[in-house]
């Protein structure tokens, strides 16, 4: 096998891989269950920053394929909900009803205050005949005709959909002339009147001439009569000439102004930015934006703010203030005003805006102008709790009403998907309703929440994986993640993350991994699965013969790691980890600030440090990934430290080899001369006796692009296997144990659901690859794993198209690929049983 490794190594040292369009293998869903149960929104949702007046209706984007019935297109759609019915619908489809072929972004759409017309902006080529173009156009949806018309033909595309409150306006930005006097050839404000489709060009100079340099994320006053847009244009104002300006125009009286003014009314050009929601009060009166620059003397933080223009007054006013914090150090933003103009939305993850709420997430707040009052945005019921974190809110103009996403858990009662989810609040009252919620609680028996691949035996009969699921098994109550066994041979699920008395745990347990007999399963939890165990993750070693757990991270002493410990490879044997600590039990003098890299054998090793520096110093930067030989001898690690050999003076991440015996570490990412590398280099694989490697390093032997490569440790030698010159790498990958075969993920960059990663897998001996996955998936497929052998592939997915009756959506579900290059001795799992 060394020889053949070598020889091939040597025969071809540029690789263009031809990667195949047909799917070769067949996938398998390993986290099945009998036991039905509902399924939750599975799928994350997102604002779309759009409200009527009265807070009736919102918008919002969701890759959810249950809030609606018939959803299958595996798509981001946007859904308006009534907050009066409690109802959502899908607005992004076509006259007949037709679910849209491809995605539109999550920017740019409007509604009218009466909730009849929606404009949104999509790629798809079959929402209205003959707009096929594959360019995001601009359509309008009457929700009341139920009709669905493209609201400009721009071959170039189009976006940043508005409209006005009335309905009779709507702006988007487009690079397409489509009036004659567009005569620049940059991206320029429209704006079409709905009714009789007569479009006149905003974003023309105060001259009345067409723009040098591009307009664009425009905003309707209410009326339509007032268009605010983003200018990065020369020449638009005579008063000042220079690009970066926020720009109104009075489309009645064909005025523009800057409203990006001073404190003295002096015209600061750059840094500014339009809010996500709501710009104008009702009477465009006030117009507020956020700013880099400091339009107020006394703004010395250096940060973005938040700024009110009074056009009446020509005065600007900072406003990202409060009572006991006239400047926040940190800064925040302007989201949104009411229609009124006095109330405030703010985003800030800076704190000093409310008494007790400190800095580090980024919450939402408001602001009262007049009374100059700040409270903090909260969902849940009773007392503010500070790991909450509520973003993205959008105020209604009538100030009472508020949609916001959090991905909290509990936030209701059925919200327990693990997901971004969207919520109306009441200003004022406590408790919240959630908006993205499935259509139907009809239970089934599908995986109701998450999984995630672990690893799987030689022979793929036993596969180890964890899912935050509570339908996998009798009992499981405990809300959190746990690490389950399927026996493919027997179609039986077991729960692993108990304690010694079978108790379930209270904390997550994840990583799981199986030795290649398939006897001993290695994982982590913080859940105290043993009495020794402290509140701390550690790592347990689970034999299946004896049912007998086993602490694997302690320290000489034999005692527990003071701080977390997170597995991250072991041994063919499992008798020897390889975990991540920044404990300072566990040995080693001071560690680097992100941890230190420790190998131990479980039943009589003391950890050792591996990433450590030259004459015993500590690291000056972090480890990103690491394996162990299946032999125990050797470790292998990424690494940005610079000082952990001498000559390492690239600054970025490089591979190191740490030979347990004689406790030496080597640079092993070094071009095919022995030089060393001018980027990064990343660990993916390493073969069962550490002769063979796979790594990705940037613009090395990949024809100048980057991709994944193989390295065989005897000859020095590496070379690619695969470059993004045809498809963009993904970023997971494996080598099997036996170093025959390699798996990689790629982005397709074709078809509705471009850049997705999709799997391959690599033949080394004949340098021949199968597509794993379909072109055409959902979603990414992630955290790939070889079986030992390479015979099969472990991996999870949030893709609902990748088998047939999924049944649970956008969760994620771990898929064993089998048949991979026509050769699978894994046992089949028997049909009749789930």
């Amino acid at each position: 096998m060394r020889n053949l490794k070598s020889g091939i190594l040597a025969s071809a040292i540029c690789l263009q891989l031809a990667l195949p369009a047909a799917q070769a293998a067949t996938l398998e869903v390993v986290n099945r269950t009998a036991i039905a149960a509902p399924i939750d929104a599975d799928g994350g949702s997102a604002s779309a920053f759009a409200v009527t007046h009265d807070g009736r209706y919102t918008l919002f984007f969701s890759a959810a394929s249950n809030l609606v019935a018939g959803d299958s297109n595996g798509l981001n759609d946007l859904f308006i909900h009534d907050h009066l019915s409690g109802s959502n619908e899908r607005v992004n489809v076509s006259s007949s009803g037709e679910q849209a072929n491809a995605e539109g972004g999550l920017v740019g759409a409007g509604l009218s205050d009466d909730g009849r017309y929606v404009v949104f902006q999509s790629y798809a080529t079959n929402l209205v005949p003959g707009v096929d173009s594959g360019a995001p156009h601009v359509y309008l949806r009457d929700r009341q005709a139920g009709t669905t018309t493209v609201v400009a033909r721009t071959p170039g595309g189009a976006d940043g959909a508005q409209i006005s409150a009335d309905g009779r306006f709507i702006v988007f930005s487009t690079d397409d002339a489509l009036v004659p006097a567009d005569t620049n050839r940059y991206t320029d404000v429209y704006r079409v009147e709905r009714a009789s489709g007569k479009t006149e060009l905003v974003s023309l100079t105060e001259r009345g001439e067409s723009a040098v340099g591009f307009n664009y994320w425009a905003q309707l006053s209410d009326d339509g009569r007032y268009v605010l847009f983003t200018s990065e244009a020369f020449g638009m104002l005579e008063e000042s000439p220079w690009p970066g300006n926020l720009l109104l125009r009075d489309m009645e009286l064909d005025t523009l102004e800057a409203v990006n003014r001073s404190y003295a009314g002096a015209v600061i050009t750059g840094g500014h930015e339009l809010p996500a929601g709501r710009a104008f009060s009702s009477d465009g009166r006030y117009v507020v934006f956020n700013s880099a620059s400091a339009l107020d003397p006394a703004d010395t933080n250096l940060a973005v703010d938040g700024y009110r223009y009074d056009r009446m007054l020509r005065t600007t006013e900072r406003v990202t203030r409060s009572p006991i914090s006239p400047l926040l150090p940190g800064g925040a933003r302007v989201l949104g005003l009411s229609g009124d103009g006095d109330m405030l939305l703010l985003d800030s993850a800076a704190g000093g805006l409310v008494a007790g709420v400190g800095p580090g997430k980024l919450r939402n707040y408001l602001r009262d102008i007049g009374s100059g009052e700040v409270s903090v945005i909260k969902l849940r019921p009773g007392a503010f709790d500070p790991a909450d974190q509520v973003a993205g809110c959008t105020l209604a103009g009538n100030r009472r009403s508020l949609y916001c996403q959090s991905y909290d858990q509990g936030i209701t009662r059925d919200d327990h998907n693990g997901l971004s989810d969207i919520f109306y609040s009441n200003v004022g009252r406590d408790g919240v309703e959630r908006v993205s919620r499935p259509y139907s609680r009809t239970p089934v028996a599908a995986a109701n929440n998450h999984s995630r691949a672990g690893a799987a035996s030689a022979d793929g009969r036993y596969v180890v994986f964890s899912s935050e699921a509570s339908n996998l098994v009798v009992g499981d109550y405990n809300g959190v993640a746990d690490v389950f066994l399927r026996d493919r041979l027997t179609a039986t699920t077991t729960r692993l993350s108990l304690d010694s008395a079978g108790n379930e745990a209270y904390c997550a347990s994840a990583a799981p991994q199986i030795t290649p007999d398939g006897q001993t399963v290695l994982f982590q939890s913080c859940g105290d699965l043993l009495p020794a165990a402290n509140g701390k993750v550690q790592v347990y070693r689970y034999h299946l013969a004896s049912r007998q757990l086993q602490l694997a991270s302690r320290d000489a002493a034999g005692a527990p790691c003071a701080a977390d410990c997170s597995l991250l490879d072991a041994s063919a044997d499992g008798a020897t980890v390889l975990f991540l600590s920044s404990a300072a039990n566990l040995g080693g003098g001071t560690l680097p600030a992100a941890g230190g890299l420790f190998v131990r054998d479980v039943d009589s090793g003391v950890p050792v440090l591996v990433n450590r520096a030259l004459q015993g110093g500590v690291a000056d930067c972090r480890v990103s990934a690491a394996r162990l030989s299946g032999d125990a001898r050797t470790v292998y690690f990424s690494d940005c430290s610079n000082n952990l050999v001498a000559g390492d003076t690239n600054y970025v991440d490089d591979i190191f080899a740490f030979n347990r015996a004689s406790a030496s570490l080597q640079r092993i990412s070094l071009d095919n001369a022995g030089a060393q590398l001018p980027s990064g280099a990343r660990l993916y694989g390493v073969s069962q006796d550490g002769s063979l490697l796979l790594m990705a390093a940037p613009e090395f032997l990949c024809n100048g692009y980057s991709g994944f490569q193989l390295r065989d440790m005897a000859s020095g030698q590496s070379r690619c296997i695969s470059d993004s010159s045809q498809h963009p790498a993904g970023g997971w990958a494996d080598l099997s144990a036996d170093g025959r075969r390699a798996a990689f993920t790629v982005r397709d960059d074709s078809g509705p659901f471009r850049y997705r990663q999709n799997i391959f897998a690599y033949d080394v001996a004949s340098q021949q690859a199968q597509r794993v996955t379909r072109a055409d998936s959902f979603a990414d497929s992630e955290r790939l794993r070889l079986c030992p052998g390479g015979e099969c592939v472990l991996f999870d997915s949030h893709a609902a198209n990748l088998v047939p009756g999924d049944g649970n959506g956008g969760f994620a579900d771990v898929f064993l690929a089998t048949d991979l290059f026509g050769d699978s001795p894994v046992p089949a799992t028997p049909a009749s049983r789930p």
